[in-house]
């Protein structure tokens, strides 16, 4: 379990309701289910190898698909319905600045966002963190933040 998830599950309760932001093979979206009790909705394009038919099928319809760009996804979603969201999307600066920007209204006072690939073999994720979230915990390659006031 990811070290995000591990803080989700010790300091949230109840029935969550989460996003992963770039799901491609749902391998991190499997492990949200089997851990937490969520309603989990899953935003990416499946335009690689990896479709959303058989992400559906793999996950046996116990998550909500949403097949769309990550900011056009967010646009989706009112603001505060979320008690975490986990962004693994494009890992340019530019584009996780950009999903930072997009989800973190979504998440309610209180809520986590977060996400992986905090390493120098990606300085874009790196530089947008600590641009936009310099609170942030690291933990190994993964980020997150507890959102303690509306943004």
């Amino acid at each position: 379990m990811r070290p995000m998830i591990q803080f989700v599950k010790d300091n949230l309760e109840g029935t969550l309701t989460g996003a992963e932001v770039g799901v491609a093979q749902c391998t991190h979206a499997n492990s949200i289910l089997r851990n937490l009790d969520c309603d989990l909705y899953l935003v990416d394009k499946w335009e690689q190898d990896f479709t959303i038919e058989h992400a559906m099928s793999k996950l046996k319809g116990e998550a909500n698909f949403t097949p769309s760009d990550s900011v056009e996804g967010a646009s989706r979603f009112p603001d505060g319905l979320f008690d975490f969201v986990y962004i693994d999307a494009d890992h340019t600066y530019e584009g996780v600045k950009r999903d930072i920007i997009a989800w973190l209204p979504k998440v309610k006072t209180g809520g986590v966002i977060g996400g992986h690939d905090y390493s120098v073999e990606y300085t874009g994720v790196m530089n947008a963190v600590n641009e936009l979230v310099p609170e942030a915990t690291i933990i190994k390659t993964d980020w997150y933040w507890r959102k303690k006031q509306c943004v």
